[in-house]
């Protein structure tokens, strides 16, 4: 459902009250203010539009008090035309990590050398925030700081770190994350999933983590440990560094 015109104090509430609504709730409930047209165009054909709200399907008068408007019925999609994935070896090699109300997870992988490559596959069961933040190794061995099945300690402060990898809001649900970036600076690279937006509901994250340089890959476990990898990642969204 979206609603339009929507006075913008009344986002503020919307915001605080979603986060105890069910899961989908954000898929099935979007608020527009004035500028809604251009939201609405990420979707819909402009010619399904009501000329009313700025597009192009004609609006009947009927009377002074009623309007008729053609609607367009949604289009059912078969399953055949749904995302799956076509690797379920990979799908299957997955590590599974939960993250609680108003609470961060955090993942890291030492890079000690330049040029290589970092790939990541992950799902979750709802929305979440997720980040790659780099740390030179100075601060990082000073700092000490960590957070993972075996290791417990302090987490830490991503907001003072360089951002590598955009910091979006996204939902893993339907369709899985991937992603790579070219590391060209040796370093601490971490991995942050952020359920901050939530006060109720934990979310569930599977994921698997690559360290490569071309010829030989590395699986990167949550518990700090490596492994060489079975399957690499395939990606092809890469972000190159210039750190």
């Amino acid at each position: 459902m979206e609603m339009v015109n929507v006075p913008k104090w009344l986002h503020v509430p919307y915001k605080i009250a979603k986060t105890m609504m069910p899961d989908g709730f954000n898929d099935r409930f979007r608020l527009h203010d004035d500028n809604f047209l251009n939201a609405l165009l990420k979707d819909i054909n402009i010619e399904h539009i009501p000329q009313t709200l700025g597009g192009y399907n004609e609006v009947t008068q009927l009377s002074h008090s009623m309007q008729k408007i053609k609607t367009i019925p949604a289009q059912k999609l078969t399953n055949e035309k749904f995302w799956k994935p076509t690797d379920m070896e990979l799908i299957s090699a997955l590590e599974t990590f939960h993250i609680s109300p108003r609470k961060v997870r955090q993942i890291h992988v030492d890079v000690t050398d330049a040029n290589n490559s970092l790939l990541w596959y992950y799902s979750t069961d709802g929305d979440i925030y997720f980040g790659v933040f780099y740390q030179p190794f100075d601060e990082a061995i000073s700092n000490n700081t960590i957070t993972n099945n075996t290791r417990h300690e302090k987490e830490i402060d991503y907001d003072r770190l360089e951002m590598v990898y955009p910091w979006w809001k996204l939902a893993a649900r339907i369709v899985h994350e991937s992603g790579r970036i070219q590391c060209t600076k040796p370093g601490r690279y971490w991995f942050v999933f952020c359920n901050k937006l939530s006060w109720l509901q934990k979310r569930t994250v599977h994921l698997n983590v690559q360290l490569t340089d071309g010829s030989c890959t590395k699986r990167c476990h949550m518990d700090g440990t490596m492994s060489n990898a079975e399957i690499t990642i395939q990606t092809d969204q890469t972000l190159h560094l210039s750190l």
